[in-house]
């Protein structure tokens, strides 16, 4: 796995988003954000992030889920969350799930 992933910041999604998810697509919105479209595994990340979780614990779950390669995942999972997180749909956490 990328030497450079976060082993420690805790995400989770935003207490208040709104969303609907099929396997393969994400339609969210974080009041008072604009709906979000995203396709690929963005469904399979955002169930993930129910419960505070590393980019690295995500990386591994959705290669899992996926076949994929971990080494492969890497970047485009550790894009995804900032992305969410950038949006306002993804929350960084403390160790006990509080915003940090």
């Amino acid at each position: 796995m990328n030497a450079t992933v976060d082993q420690q910041t805790r995400y989770r999604r935003h207490p208040l988003a709104l969303w609907r998810a099929t396997h393969s697509f994400l339609v969210a919105c974080a009041p008072p954000g604009e709906v979000v479209h995203v396709r690929g595994s963005a469904a399979t990340v955002w169930r993930l992030l129910a419960e505070p979780v590393t980019v690295a614990e995500l990386v591994r779950q959705v290669a899992g889920f996926e076949g994929a390669d971990q080494a492969k995942a890497v970047d485009d999972v550790a894009a995804l969350v900032e992305q969410l997180v950038a949006l306002g749909l993804v929350l960084r956490v403390s160790v006990s799930g509080e915003p940090s």
